[in-house]
């Protein structure tokens, strides 16, 4: 899936390199970085590419994602990191999962789920080996009934 969503894209030429792939249940995107600016590609039987965007993070450095040296499909990391979010918080459910497969010097998924309690959790995989790398639980907002 991953190779053959990718190639799609690169049919269109686009300028600049692979920075990332994200899925969250069907839909599918494609970034390249271009000029300090992210072209995203949403795939589907067609790819349709969206305007240049910000990059969110503009003291991080954005690294080409090189696919030969990914080996798990993004459904793998997925099924990798909800194992990985049940062993390490049970307690915590999530029905909505997102997985971004980007280069941060080495190929890595982040797999994160938003909780019903308002929780992050986050695991990250090495995408050669499948490895999870680290793992952690956050709390998005606090109710505070006095505000």
């Amino acid at each position: 899936m991953l190779k053959e969503t990718v190639e799609k894209v690169r049919l269109l030429k686009p300028k600049g390199f692979l920075a990332h792939v994200f899925v969250m249940g069907d839909d599918v995107r494609v970034g390249y970085y271009v000029d300090g600016k992210v072209a995203t590609y949403i795939v589907t039987d067609k790819v349709e590419a969206l305007p240049l965007d910000e990059i969110l993070d503009k003291k991080q450095e954005v690294l080409e994602l090189d696919l030969s040296k990914v080996k798990l499909e993004p459904e793998e990391a997925l099924k990798k990191g909800k194992e990985a979010a049940s062993e390490h918080y049970p307690l915590e459910m999530s029905s909505r999962w997102i997985v971004i497969l980007a280069n941060s010097g080495k190929p890595t998924y982040t797999v994160t789920g938003v909780t019903m309690s308002l929780k992050s959790i986050v695991i990250t995989i090495d995408a050669a080996s499948g490895k999870v790398l680290s793992h952690s639980c956050e709390i998005l907002a606090a109710f505070d009934p006095h505000s």
